[in-house]
């Protein structure tokens, strides 16, 4: 008897995206804004939480600043969609002193314990230990960017599942899947996948063009893969919880 896969019935929730119009390295301006919100409500993903970088060269802003941007774009993602559903986060670049500074900013997702952090992709195995451990002690979560990119780690994958026994959250591109960050990125997230290390799946998007927000069918290709479930976790109920401050499965 052939046994059909279950297709994909639920919105996707992006958990990292640079929609936010003249801010970052992001969406250049309020058209590319508006395209990408088109695209990824097509794609179906209706809730996006903002996470423009907090990075020296790429933007310094104050987040007052930022959330103020992103109720200005929710306006006009619910003139477009009325069920879209956008929130306030940032990308923040790891360095030695930004862990005591991230709650004064109030630089986490939706005011949550949870922080989207990125390393420098020189960073080494122990730079990226300690700056997980110095982040949860200050009571943050760290949500490790786009993990699959690091060559520390692809040289090391157990370095990966060691972070999160540690208590960090583990997130990858939906493009590394089909190849756009590289043969050794996609290699080392098909080898998290199947691991079931992966907590999130994110789009990353930048642009309404090569790096857009969709990732529909990559999320599909992991539910035929690793199943409904799984997909549904890390594209869904994983991000929602994060957003609401809660404990991730």
């Amino acid at each position: 008897m052939l046994l059909l896969k279950k297709r994909i019935d639920y919105s996707m929730t992006d958990l990292h995206i640079h929609v936010l119009p003249e801010t970052d390295d992001g969406a250049a301006d309020i058209k590319t804004t508006v395209q990408m919100l088109e695209l990824a409500h097509e794609d179906g993903i209706k809730t996006l939480v903002c996470t423009p970088h907090y990075h020296p060269i790429k933007c310094r802003l104050p987040q007052a600043e930022i959330e103020r941007r992103v109720g200005e774009i929710e306006k006009i993602a619910k003139q477009l969609y009325d069920d879209f559903k956008l929130y306030a986060g940032r990308e923040v670049l790891y360095s030695q002193d930004i862990p005591k500074s991230i709650k004064a900013r109030g630089m986490t997702i939706n005011h949550s314990r949870y922080v989207l952090v990125e390393f420098d992709y020189r960073d080494s195995r122990q730079t990226i230990r300690n700056g997980v451990v110095n982040i949860l002690n200050e009571g943050l979560i760290p949500i490790l960017a786009h993990i699959e990119r690091y060559p520390s780690i692809m040289l090391n994958e157990d370095l990966a599942e060691e972070l999160k026994r540690k208590g960090a959250i583990l997130q990858i591109n939906a493009d590394a899947l089909v190849g756009e960050e590289g043969a050794d990125a996609k290699r080392l997230a098909k080898h998290l996948l199947k691991r079931k290390l992966v907590d999130v799946i994110a789009t990353d998007a930048h642009t309404a063009g090569r790096r857009c927000p969709i990732m529909g069918d990559v999320v599909q290709w992991v539910s035929n893969k690793y199943g409904y479930d799984y997909a549904k976790k890390i594209s869904k109920d994983n991000p929602d919880r994060i957003i609401r401050d809660e404990f991730i499965d």
